[in-house]
């Protein structure tokens, strides 16, 4: 097993990092080793990460490949995801496989990310999305799923039937390797009630494509985007996250506390559920310039 292996073995195994995380990890590593070697001149066909090949990496090279990021446009949060993966990697080289004495990562500095407050669907346009697709049971029980759970894509297509009891869904391995219990809304069961109504299958996934194979990111991705678009949304720059961004921005404007919105996302600190108090301010301050007030004293 070649370095990059052993590293990521080790962060799933003594870090207990999800399968969608070591992904990450790879992709990452995988994109930045092309570009050293094709910078050091060593074979970039070859995908082995050898010893030979992390000894001749300076602080330069690297700092070399933050400039290439962003000369191609890589937005600052993209960016500083990169550098913590290759500060990691560097990590482990140093003080656990003790390769290097020297920790050519440590010059890397994080752009900073301008704040940008996350969108939501109103009422109005969740209630279209429904609309929509009110003759699609899976689409409608999916879009249900995330704005009444907040559930991420990658939750949603890992849950099985035997997730759902009841009132609840059962969440396991979410984000961190963390299992939740999500209490569901009587609108969501009884959605999925219905949806599983139509299955006469033994396949074990709780959502399943016409195949009768258990969904994909992309699968669902395709679909919210579909009636995205039916809806004239698409332009407005909506992903499937921005069905879990609602979920929680109309908890919060409901006066549900952000203890319990944390809870229910799975954020590991309450720092992150915050952002939706931001959300709410901003809207407080637009309802303020649309005061009938302003329209009497122009």
């Amino acid at each position: 097993m070649c370095l990059l292996g052993e590293f990521l073995l080790y962060k799933q195994i003594n870090e207990n990092k999800s399968k969608e995380t070591i992904k990450t990890y790879k992709n990452c590593l995988e994109e930045l080793f092309v570009f050293l070697k094709s910078k050091i001149g060593a074979d970039v066909k070859k995908k082995e990460v050898t010893t030979d090949f992390i000894k001749r990496i300076k602080s330069q090279d690297l700092l070399d490949y933050i400039v290439c990021l962003n000369k191609k446009g890589n937005e600052a949060a993209t960016i500083s995801k990169k550098i913590s993966v290759i500060k990691s990697f560097f990590s482990y080289i140093v003080d656990i496989v003790e390769l290097l004495d020297k920790n050519p990562s440590k010059k890397l500095k994080k752009p900073k990310i301008p704040e940008k407050l996350p969108k939501f669907l109103t009422s109005k346009e969740m209630a279209m999305l429904f609309k929509e697709a009110k003759d699609d049971v899976l689409a409608t029980t999916i879009f249900s799923a995330f704005i009444d759970t907040g559930l991420r894509n990658s939750e949603l297509i890992n849950l099985n039937k035997d997730c759902f009891k009841g009132d609840e869904f059962f969440i396991f391995n979410g984000k961190g390797q963390k299992d939740r219990v999500v209490v569901l809304g009587s609108v969501c069961r009884d959605m999925i009630n219905k949806y599983l109504n139509t299955r006469d299958d033994y396949e074990k996934a709780l959502f399943i494509n016409s195949r009768g194979n258990r969904l994909t990111k992309r699968t669902v991705q395709r679909l919210v985007n579909k009636y995205y678009e039916a809806c004239g949304l698409k332009e407005k720059g909506y992903t499937v996250h921005t069905l879990r961004h609602s979920c929680a921005t109309h908890l919060f404007e409901d006066g549900v506390s952000l203890r319990q919105i944390q809870d229910r996302l799975g954020h590991s600190t309450i720092t992150t559920t915050t952002i939706y108090t931001k959300v709410s301010n901003k809207m407080k301050q637009e309802a303020a310039l649309c005061s009938p007030m302003n329209k009497i004293f122009k």
